[in-house]
């Protein structure tokens, strides 16, 4: 950042405990290295060489590729049929509230199903090129992303449901919102902001009037913008008056919003978005600590520029050392079916320098690494982690 001191005063500092044993951040992540003189020159970008490479290992790696093109496709056609699905639920919910929420049930009961068929079930990332339908896509994420962390948190199967359902409605009462205000980039008026920020005080209103709904839905609905300093709203509930189911929410809802909302005048990459969560005290540390070590440092998707120089998208984690994914390496000398794939953790020196925005790179290499437009997950249950 061209800075060349920095000032931080260690009696304001806190220590960040965890309740969960299974949980372990490394003692690096997000770590502020010793300052060092860099010279910037412009040159070509540094490619892994592998023009000896093993026959035997080349087949290897097609393979994996392979595999791995397989899996997106499952995933995204999965995704967008839930996607789909959940668009005509919130057009039907106004007119058919009822029948509406049973079909929220049935898709929810889908998706636990899936989270929960297989141990080794892996977040995997759907890569969606239009942007039309981002709304649909955000509820679908987060209800993903709940679940995942619910079932870390060995949630029961009535606590998976509530907060499956929870979390697809979480923005219901944005059919309330004007249009105008959902659609706008440009920064909201102070009035256009206190009426958005009562989209959850009126979908929980709506989602009274149905009946059916669980105390703990509605919860979710109505706190899944309110954080534990206080700071959040409509009502400005701290820790211990948010419920846990909520705070779940609260965690993958503001995760997608900074990774992929249109109306977010800085996008930030996954990485950015964790670390920014991290660094506040806005989120339950337990739940966020689960949610990073389930997704990774660098979660699938995320583009990287390695210590080399080389460009590249990660597409596993490794959740002995989040710090070192498997990626595969962006050359346009190499077909993209044959493009390397390698797992950091055996490199040696080579590791993650920094990560990429999507738009600070070409068309060319977001296709080549099959990269797109935005950042969905959906969980494949025959990957392997």
């Amino acid at each position: 950042m061209g800075l060349k001191t920095i000032d931080y005063d260690p009696e304001r500092s806190d220590v960040v405990s965890t309740e969960s044993e299974k949980v372990d951040i490394p003692d690096d992540f997000f770590a502020v290295e010793e300052p060092v003189e860099v010279e910037f020159q412009e040159e070509d970008p540094v490619f892994v060489e592998i023009s000896e490479e093993d026959p035997a290992e080349k087949e290897s790696r097609i393979r994996q590729q392979k595999s791995r093109r397989v899996s997106l496709n499952r995933c995204e056609k999965a995704f967008t049929e839930s996607a789909g699905a959940v668009k005509n639920l919130m057009q039907d919910m106004r007119a058919r509230p009822r029948e509406s929420l049973k079909a929220a049930e049935n898709i929810v009961g889908e998706i636990v199903g899936t989270v929960l068929q297989d141990q080794d079930a892996t977040v995997q990332l759907v890569n969606m090129k239009g942007q039309d339908e981002s709304n649909y896509f955000h509820v679908v994420n987060v209800t993903m992303l709940s679940l995942i962390v619910g079932k870390e948190l060995g949630l029961d199967d009535m606590e998976m449901n509530h907060l499956g359902v929870g979390a697809m409605l979480h923005d219901f009462g944005q059919l309330k919102v004007p249009d105008k205000i959902l659609r706008k980039t440009s920064p909201l008026t102070d009035v256009e902001r206190k009426v958005y920020e009562l989209h959850p005080s009126y979908g929980a209103d709506l989602a009274k009037r149905i009946g059916r709904l669980p105390k703990a839905v509605i919860e979710i609905i109505e706190q899944h913008h309110e954080y534990e300093d206080g700071s959040g709203f409509p009502n400005k509930l701290t820790s211990s008056q948010i419920s846990k189911l909520s705070k779940i929410v609260a965690v993958t809802n503001a995760y997608d919003d900074y990774c992929n909302c249109p109306q977010n005048v800085k996008l930030l990459t996954p990485y950015e978005a964790m670390a920014h969560m991290y660094a506040q005290e806005k989120f339950d540390k337990n739940i966020l600590s689960i949610f990073i070590n389930r997704l990774g440092v660098y979660p699938p998707g995320t583009l990287v520029r390695l210590s080399d120089g080389s460009i590249a998208g990660v597409t596993a984690v490794n959740h002995e050392d989040l710090l070192h994914p498997q990626v595969v390496i962006y050359n346009a000398n190499i077909p993209k079916e044959e493009a390397a794939i390698i797992d950091l953790t055996e490199e040696g020196d080579l590791k993650i320098e920094e990560t990429i925005r999507r738009n600070e790179v070409t068309s060319d290499i977001l296709s080549y690494l099959n990269f797109g437009d935005s950042v969905n997950y959906f969980v494949d249950p025959s990957a392997k982690k």
